[in-house]
């Protein structure tokens, strides 16, 4: 039977946004009527046929899955160690079996860095973009002076000192 207040607990804990509160998850997993709950949760978010991707995209943030990898190799974290991965989220997709799961977890991985690589680099274009105008133009000079175009000192002169 369904418990509301740990249903409303476990929906405000995701999306995972951090690691602190990862393992304060796994923590609660000891739990196992959170754990029974967790599940039923889940099986609400997959519905008939969502992906293991689709369901790990509204757990787990990418920020928070960057920390990790599958088993754990290269300095991260192993994602299959979790308890909400290994054994909750597996008794959810209990059908595609545990090869099909664990190469399912392995694209969701795969994917996730790849979104948080390009949403890093879009928020350094960004930050680039936001420079003030003059500065952006100073350094369009600058680079036009490292090519060795020509550029007449007396307009550096009158941009930096206002003096032509």
């Amino acid at each position: 039977m369904k418990s509301f207040p740990m249903q409303i607990e476990i929906a405000s804990r995701v999306p995972i946004c951090t690691l602190d509160a990862a393992l304060d998850f796994e923590d609660k997993l000891n739990s196992k009527e959170f754990a029974d709950e967790t599940k039923i949760y889940l099986q609400q978010i997959k519905g008939a046929n969502a992906s293991v991707d689709e369901v790990m995209r509204k757990i787990f943030t990418d920020n928070v899955l960057f920390e990790f990898n599958f088993d754990g190799r290269k300095q991260k974290r192993a994602l299959n160690k979790l308890k909400l991965v290994n054994e909750v989220l597996f008794d959810v997709f209990v059908m595609e079996g545990r090869p099909g799961f664990e190469r399912a977890l392995r694209r969701v991985v795969n994917l996730s860095h790849n979104r948080y690589r390009q949403n890093k680099l879009s928020l350094n274009k960004r930050s680039e973009q936001q420079q003030p105008k003059q500065v952006q133009f100073l350094n369009n000079v600058w680079m036009q002076w490292k090519n060795k175009k020509k550029i007449k000192i007396t307009c550096i002169c009158f941009i930096l000192y206002g003096v032509g």
